[in-house]
Order: C-alpha cells, then structure tokens, then sequence
C-alpha cells in the first residue's frame, strides 16, 4: 500500500516514514501543502497522513480542496491541535481519522491500517496490475487472477475473517467473512 505522508517537521517526517516502512508500507513524503496537492494530483495514494501546521498554509484548508473534487482518500489528520473544536472541525472538514501530537507510532501505524480496512471499495484489476508490477515487466493476462486465487487459499488456511470477492467486470473486493 502506498502513502503519501505531509509533514514539515524533518525529524518527525523521518521517524513516521521508518515506522511505516518497517509496516511494510511505501511512503513518499512531502513537507508543503503545495507539494502535497502535486503529489495527490498525481499519484494514487491508498490513504495520506496531513499535518495541519504547514509553512505554505493550513493542511484543512488542502483537505477543504480534495473532498469537493470527489477525492476520496483516506486521510489521517496528524497534528498538535488537541482541542475537541479542533478535532471536530478536521473530521467534519473530511478527514476520516484524527491523531493529535505527541502520539505512539505503534497507534499511528495501527490507524493507518485501520483506515485502509475501512475502506471496503472494489479494486479493479487494472489498479492491481499497476501496483503489483513496474512499467517495463511483461504481464500474462491471467497473472492477477493467479494471485487472488493464492490469496484466498491462505485466506481459508490461516482462518481469516476476510475473504476477496470477484465483482465480475469490475474487480476484486476484500470484505469481512459472514459468519
């Protein structure tokens, strides 16, 4: 999973990128509300993690331009500001998570995942394909299916709660396992 991580602090940006390299995550950073817009323009994050005290402007104000545009991506809101108006302002703002500063990375990392669960959306085959290969690696058609097949073989064997539906046409989709 990829995530776009916006914080001006360069001690903090390097620890929460360590924390969530070692979670397995592919982290790019920034540390300006303008770069962030680029970025988010341009690249398909899974979720972002925005700090609001930005030296080139409010990070709500950045989150007050995405979801209008029918962004949706799943944005933890990282910050000093612990005061109940202010967490309540960032979460009606659009934010689907908030962590107020100083925090334990072990939470932070737990968030993220969690914002990723949430999500419950169907990922087309295409999305996949992108994620999981580079430009110059040749493709074989069924390669995809080929791993949601190993997958959902593990899945059962592991007992999970969750399972991986074919939404023919369109995808896959990871739901919680009916039970």
């Amino acid at each position: 999973m990829r995530l776009l991580v916006v914080e001006d602090e360069p001690r903090i940006l390097e620890i929460i990128k360590a924390a969530l390299e070692r979670a397995e995550f592919a982290v790019d950073t920034v540390r300006r509300r303008a770069d962030a817009r680029e970025a988010l323009a341009n690249t398909a994050y899974d979720a972002a993690i925005l700090d609001l005290g930005l030296p080139d402007g409010d990070g709500l104000n950045l989150l007050a331009e995405l979801r209008p545009t029918g962004n949706r991506i799943p944005i933890l809101i990282l910050t000093a500001r612990d005061a109940v108006e202010d967490r309540v302002l960032g979460l009606d703002a659009g934010a689907d998570d908030y962590l107020v500063k100083p925090f334990a990375m072990s939470e932070l990392v737990a968030r993220t995942k969690a914002l990723l669960r949430r999500q419950g959306r169907v990922v087309p085959k295409s999305v996949l394909e992108e994620k999981l290969y580079g430009i110059d690696e040749e493709l074989e058609s069924n390669a995809v299916p080929v791993h949601v097949h190993h997958l959902r073989r593990k899945l059962q064997e592991a007992a999970a709660s969750a399972e991986i539906h074919t939404v023919r046409g369109v995808g896959y989709l990871l739901a919680e396992t009916k039970g």
